[in-house]
């Protein structure tokens, strides 16, 4: 089937017709074309789109470009056939005001009404939408405007203002009713169509008696008036439907909390007010000079209300009552969540009487996902319904959907992927309502997510994921929705790290029932950390989940924590703090548990390696590759068998090393390690620099930074590219070989990583030294020792010492060079070597 496009359509019905067909084409529901066009930059609500593929008029040129896009269609084919069909309308529109007799245009109302609530003194921070509101009205034939948002973001008061400032455009009357949409007893249609028609002059029996005839005779008042019909809180579209006019001279402004799918018109949600707009509302309602008096007050006033209209009209009609209150007392008063909506609360007016309205037409579902949402800390991911509700995908989807339509929870674009969220008072008022069954909620929502964060963790791959993964969960998400989520687990970690961290943060400060899952949450996030360099959150996050797991007595997860910290600490160099948990993890695990002694093990034996503990390093990695192989853990027995190559290079025995390192890589191969892959790619390359065969050293070197760049592994990519800098600047191509140091410099010094920093300014020593270039070769050469020194690494200290004496010699400073050579006489001296014979 080929594209459908709309061709030389000739009525707005056969357009929708074509649209209709695109869509079939596209094989899309409502919400997938949605989300593809957030993706494009687009808005395009679900059930905007529904309302315009159900009706027969032409829908707005905005609605037909996104929905078009979405589906894959030919945007300017359609937009040039929308203009034609609306250029079409607009000529019979003006023919129809052409021919109507000048008598009625001439002649003015018995009756012009004047309905609409007086004007509000103050409308800060939205003289954009006024100004589009008001344009919009006058902009077309029988315009329809929609005005849309939250309980309380302002939508009535900006509807006031508009009326007021078009009153002499609509000379024939304006017409207003509060619908009360949002509420348990909204406005009947038919008891507010006979008060319109009153209004516009039609007394007693002139009023018939049956509904349909009041529609039609409104229909025929409004056809030759100018007149402009506010429809203030809708429930829906049904509940406007027969109050609108039909005169290609009226015009329609509707206020409502939800969606209003089915409605044709301009839209406009509205927002938060910007902080500079809220604080000036304020300022607005008390005077500058009290205002001026405290301003950091006032600011804090404007952020506690979250910037919502209402919540900041009420503080600043409190201040105004009270002129002698100081500001700082209901800052104080607002900053404390357990009282913010007492003290948001005027005369009969409140932010918890307006959500209380809401709250009372949602269904079962969606009243109780708000009441359960309560907890849930920041923006969160739309699985995270489903564990709340315990509920399929579908059916948390649907409640979701409902609190969305009627702004309790806003849908957020992060990228292209929807998030969701309360505002602060809507969390609030969630909170004081009753939900027995919330605490077990939240549970199931750490359950999933200590589900998610652990897979994602194994798919990441960055460890040879020697330790037992995350305990059973007492909650998962289905398996479409786990491979939906995780299709890109590093991509995922990016999105949900912080709502991780918040989840995690929050469940070590509840019950105890939470600290398993809380405390597995901040171990899993340790692939994340490691891969983009997050080592403040690092340190923070595991480190209060290893302090609440010992003081709960949870051994296991006490022992991955150390674990994940062991790798930390070695990362940034803390080699004393390292050793000491990596020898914690083993006090805490489970001692006969091989799969778990292997991968402490492991962590140890680099750590003594590092520090020149030769012989003990070795003892570790053999111990750690021989429990890999009886546990089948072969990413282990990788890490273990070019850890042992390592110890046999740097003891000076390059040809074991080279088996060892060869027989890792075939093992990498075999399991699909890439990690262990790059990791021997390097080791090789070290190999062959060390005994001259640059060429050979060159390839490993460059195969290791590819893999390493094509698993976005920063860390190891520096590794193989300070290398592969010292080898292009030893084989004369010096502009290439620094220009890769540098790359890698930048990257160890991100990642705090001295002994990296060192190693680069060690490369660069020897770069100019063989220059000739012994002025420049001496800082790098002089601070590249004193780095590896202070971080404990005797060997490679050692190794940066005797370049600094042949700077030395070079510049002929003979007892500088001779300290250097004994200084680093006596760091190998104090070197642990593996036993001749071993």
């Amino acid at each position: 089937m080929t594209v459908p496009e709309p061709g030389q359509v000739l009525t707005p019905a056969a357009f929708v017709d074509e649209l209709r067909r695109l869509r079939a084409w596209s094989d899309l529901s409502y919400r997938e074309i949605e989300r593809r066009a957030r993706s494009a930059g687009d808005v395009l609500p679900a059930s905007t789109l529904a309302g315009a593929l159900n009706r027969e008029t032409l829908p707005p040129l905005a609605v037909v470009t996104a929905f078009v896009r979405a589906c894959g269609g030919g945007v300017t084919e359609w937009a040039a056939a929308w203009r034609r069909l609306a250029e079409k309308s607009a000529a019979r529109a003006r023919v129809s005001r052409a021919a109507a007799p000048p008598a009625r245009r001439e002649a003015a109302p018995a009756v012009v009404p004047r309905l609409i609530p007086p004007r509000g003194a103050h409308l800060a921070g939205r003289d954009g939408e006024l100004a589009r509101v008001t344009a919009a009205l006058l902009g077309e034939a029988s315009a329809t405007v929609l005005v849309t948002g939250a309980a309380g973001i302002g939508k009535t008061s900006l509807a006031v203002h508009a009326a007021h400032d078009l009153a002499a455009d609509f000379p024939d009357g304006l017409l207003y009713a509060d619908l009360r949409g949002a509420g348990t007893d909204p406005a009947d249609p038919a008891a507010v169509l006979t008060g319109f028609l009153r209004a516009l002059g039609s007394v007693g029996t002139a009023v018939p008696a049956d509904h349909d005839g009041r529609v039609h005779l409104y229909r025929s008042i409004t056809s030759h008036r100018r007149i402009l019909v506010v429809l203030d809180d809708a429930a829906g579209p049904a509940h406007v439907r027969d109050l609108l006019p039909t005169g290609d001279n009226c015009a329609t402004l509707v206020t409502s909390r939800a969606g209003l799918a089915g409605l044709d018109g301009h839209r406009l949600q509205l927002g938060l007010l910007p902080l500079a707009d809220a604080t000036a509302l304020l300022r607005e309602m008390i005077g500058d000079r009290r205002a001026d008096a405290d301003p950091g007050q006032v600011e804090a006033i404007a952020e506690h209300c979250g910037r919502l209209p209402l919540a900041v009209w009420i503080a600043g009609a409190r201040l105004a009552a009270r002129p002698n209150l100081p500001v700082a007392v209901v800052a104080d008063a607002l900053g404390d969540a357990r009282g913010r909506l007492d003290a948001l609360t005027v005369g009969d007016v409140g932010v918890r009487t307006s959500l209380e309205v809401g709250h009372r037409r949602l269904g079962p579902d969606a009243g109780r996902l708000l009441r359960l949402l309560a907890p849930v800390p920041g923006d969160f991911p739309g699985w995270a319904a489903s564990a709340l509700l315990d509920a399929t995908p579908q059916a948390a989807e649907r409640a979701l959907d409902e609190l969305v339509e009627v702004h309790l929870v806003a849908s957020i674009d992060r990228d292209g992927h929807e998030r969701f969220g309360l505002h602060d008072l809507v969390r609030d008022f969630a909170a004081e309502l009753p939900e027995p069954g919330r605490e077990a909620a939240f549970a199931r929502l750490l359950s999933g997510a200590m589900h998610l964060a652990g897979e994602a963790e194994s798919r990441v791959g960055t460890d040879f994921q020697g330790l037992p993964g995350p305990p059973a969960t007492r909650w998962r998400p289905d398996a479409a929705t786990v491979e939906r989520e995780l299709a890109e687990p590093l991509a995922w970690f990016e999105r949900e790290h912080g709502f991780l961290i918040r989840l995690s943060e929050r469940g070590l400060s509840g019950a105890a029932t939470r600290l398993v899952p809380a405390t597995s949450i901040a171990a899993s996030l340790t692939a994340y950390f490691q891969v983009r360099g997050l080592f403040e959150e690092w340190r923070r996050v595991q480190t209060r989940a290893l302090s609440a797991a010992r003081d709960a007595g949870l051994s296991v997860a006490a022992a991955r924590l150390h674990r994940a910290l062991g790798e930390f600490t070695t990362i940034v160099d803390d080699y004393p703090a390292a050793i000491a948990h990596f020898e914690d993890c083993l006090a805490f695990g489970p001692a006969d548990d091989p799969a778990y002694t292997a991968d402490a093990v492991a962590g140890l034996a680099y750590v003594c390696r590092l520090t020149g503990r030769y012989a003990s390093a070795l003892t570790h990695f053999e111990r750690a590759r021989d429990l890999a192989r009886r546990t089948g853990n072969r990413n282990l027995e990788v890490y273990a068998v070019n850890g042992i190559g390592v110890v046999w290079l740097e003891e000076g025995r390059p040809g074991r090393a080279g088996e060892l390192f060869r027989s890792a890589m075939e093992l990498s191969r075999e399991a699909g390690y890439l990690m262990g892959e790059s990791q021997s790619h390097r080791c090789l390359g070290q190999a062959a620099r060390n005994s001259g065969d640059l060429e050979s050293a060159l390839r490993h070197y460059g195969d290791a930074e590819r893999i390493s760049l094509d698993l976005d592994d920063r860390l190891g990519t520096a590794h193989a590219r300070v290398w592969l800098g010292d080898v292009h600047a030893r084989l004369g191509d010096r502009g290439r070989g620094h220009r890769l140091m540098a790359e890698s410099l930048w990257v160890y010094r991100a990642y705090a990583n001295t002994w990296g920093e060192a190693a680069v300014l060690h490369c660069l020593a020897v770069s100019h030294l063989a220059a000739g270039r012994a002025e420049r070769a001496l800082t790098r050469a002089s601070r590249a020792a004193r780095l590896w020194e202070s971080i404990g690494t005797p060997a490679w200290a050692a190794t940066g010492l005797d370049v600094l004496a042949a700077v030395h010699t070079a510049l002929d400073d003979a007892d500088e060079a001779r300290a250097a050579e004994a200084r680093a006489a006596l760091l190998r001296a104090g070197l642990e070597h593996v036993p001749e014979g071993a």
